[in-house]
């Protein structure tokens, strides 16, 4: 069985959810100029025109651009892949090719690189990337809260943060939050392992930790049954 400590859920209804379908494209952006990603800007350029009688019908010319996740497809994503299921994107001249995250996959230094257009990133990452000089614009928030906690086995007493201490943290590597927990709160006792999205060592461990989101981790591990 197990807990999350520090949780901040979100409630989402289904008419906000299909809001979401269209606006969780429109997260992270580059600034200024970008060659398309698919070198096809000359046959997008222009729109088709065609006579059919007496009337003109304009044709809108596809754009293609590439989106990247902030991490692997989850639940948290829906919105992106139903409205490329249904046709949403198609519908408003886009092609839009998804591209899934990772623990080795950074939507801001793809984008930065100009090897994307869009992309899904947590709003402290984007903060840090502007102090650094990257030009990034956020379009979009897709998540009014964070759905960000971590979670520990249940019947761990886990009080405060320093509790953590003399324990096993499960933490992607560079993730800003925990910098801040570090820097604010004694944690120079915890063992912090690299999160991989993978929780068989989590699982082996009933003393440890885990970063996880509300919608995801353990709504997957219940239904693997170890909740």
């Amino acid at each position: 069985m197990i807990k999350s400590l520090n949780i901040q859920f979100f409630k989402i209804t289904k008419l906000t959810a299909l809001f979401f379908a269209l606006i969780m494209l429109l997260v992270l952006a580059a600034c200024g100029g970008q060659e398309p990603v698919d070198g096809t800007e000359e046959s997008n350029a222009e729109s088709t025109s065609e006579t059919e009688g007496d009337e003109d019908v304009t044709t809108e010319p596809i754009e293609a651009v590439k989106l990247v996740l902030n991490w692997f497809p989850k639940s948290q994503h829906g919105g992106v892949y139903a409205a490329d299921e249904q046709g949403i994107f198609a519908e408003n001249s886009l092609e839009v090719e998804i591209e899934p995250g990772g623990p080795q996959v950074s939507a801001i230094q793809i984008i930065a690189s100009g090897n994307a257009q869009f992309g899904l990133a947590h709003a402290d990452q984007i903060v840090i990337a502007r102090n650094q000089g990257i030009e990034l614009v956020t379009l979009a928030a897709a998540m009014q809260n964070s759905p960000a906690a971590l979670m520990t086995h249940e019947g761990v007493v886990i009080n405060d943060f320093e509790d953590m201490n003399g324990r096993t943290a499960f933490i992607q590597p560079g993730i800003p939050y925990w910098d801040y927990l570090t820097s604010k709160y004694d944690l120079s006792d915890v063992n912090v392992q690299g999160y991989t999205g993978q929780h068989v060592n989590f699982i082996d461990d009933p003393e440890s930790v885990s970063q996880a989101f509300v919608t995801s981790e353990p709504f997957f591990l219940e239904k693997e049954a170890f909740l």
